[in-house]
């Protein structure tokens, strides 16, 4: 199939064999990984597998067992590679395009002589035919328009056979010729999905470490949690939380806003009333990492 996969593209055919597990194999719940790869790169093919007896083969196995001589080296062989490939990149999409409903309707509508509605307008502004074939109009540049069916296959060549790269980078490549609607969510969805990239890969990002429990101080007002209530009312919008870590205390101080300078003083009068603790324990919000609340970071009472 990927030998003749220029002429097989786009077009239903049959495979007869005499392997009886081969039409069922497909249908299976659970594939082995080297079974699945097969059935992954096939699902580009319109096909249907029939099983017929060995018996009734006898004229395959006789081609397949006619042995070959050596091939013979032309001069237009190289012709032949970019004759392939111009098919592939060309034709393939433009008999694609024509089997496409939603894109036959699009080049209808710029056959026409007179665009009347807006629709019509639309289209003609945004799209345009050259050679019998449908490209969307970008800048001074024009992209083909990829059929629903040929979508996975152009994502597949710019991601898998380039070395899996990122999205940004795999979007870039698709985006220097080609186009279609939501192109964003579908390469998004593939490389999600894509089994060699979650294998393989690290997440980028901030990397999380693991969780850990700190060892709990037997000593009253040690260590105390801060945090900010949503907000209640107009006069008091937001409650300050704060909570002893060993007696489980819990004091509640209204505050109009959460900003760095309101909640330091706010934990300046409960200091001033309970004494300072020897630790606090918060978050990373700006109430917490603001200027005025650092001089907390390392003071000393």
């Amino acid at each position: 199939m990927e030998k003749l996969r220029v002429y097989l593209i786009g077009r239903p055919f049959t495979i007869v064999t005499d392997c009886s597990a081969l039409p069922s194999t497909f249908s299976k719940k659970h594939m082995v990984s080297r079974v699945a790869r097969w059935w992954l790169r096939s699902l580009e093919f319109s096909f249907e597998i029939r099983h017929r007896p060995g018996t009734q083969m006898c004229h395959v196995d006789a081609l397949s067992r006619n042995p070959a001589g050596e091939p013979e080296e032309t001069e237009c062989a190289a012709g032949l590679l970019v004759l392939a490939n111009s098919f592939e990149e060309r034709d393939w999409l433009c008999i694609l395009q024509k089997q496409d409903s939603k894109i036959r309707d699009i080049v209808e509508i710029l056959n026409k002589e007179t665009k009347n509605t807006e629709e019509e307008k639309r289209v003609d502004r945004e799209y345009e035919i050259r050679d019998g074939r449908l490209f969307k109009k970008d800048m001074d540049n024009v992209l083909w328009v990829v059929p629903k069916r040929a979508r996975w296959q152009i994502t597949k060549k710019w991601h898998d056979d380039i070395g899996h790269p990122a999205l940004g980078k795999t979007l870039a490549k698709i985006k220097e010729n080609f186009w279609w609607p939501r192109m964003r969510n579908y390469v998004k969805g593939y490389i999600g999905t894509c089994i060699e990239c979650l294998y393989n890969k690290v997440p980028g990002g901030m990397r999380q470490n693991k969780l850990h429990s700190i060892d709990k101080i037997g000593i009253p007002f040690h260590t105390f949690h801060l945090d900010h209530l949503a907000p209640f009312v107009p006069s008091a919008m937001h409650l300050l939380l704060i909570v002893d870590w060993f007696t489980k205390v819990t004091m509640l101080k209204p505050v109009s806003n959460t900003t760095s300078i309101v909640t330091a003083k706010a934990l300046e009068e409960i200091i001033n009333l309970m004494g300072a603790p020897f630790s606090v324990i918060t978050d990373r919000g700006t109430s917490f990492t603001g200027s005025a609340f650092k001089p907390f970071h390392c003071a000393t009472f």
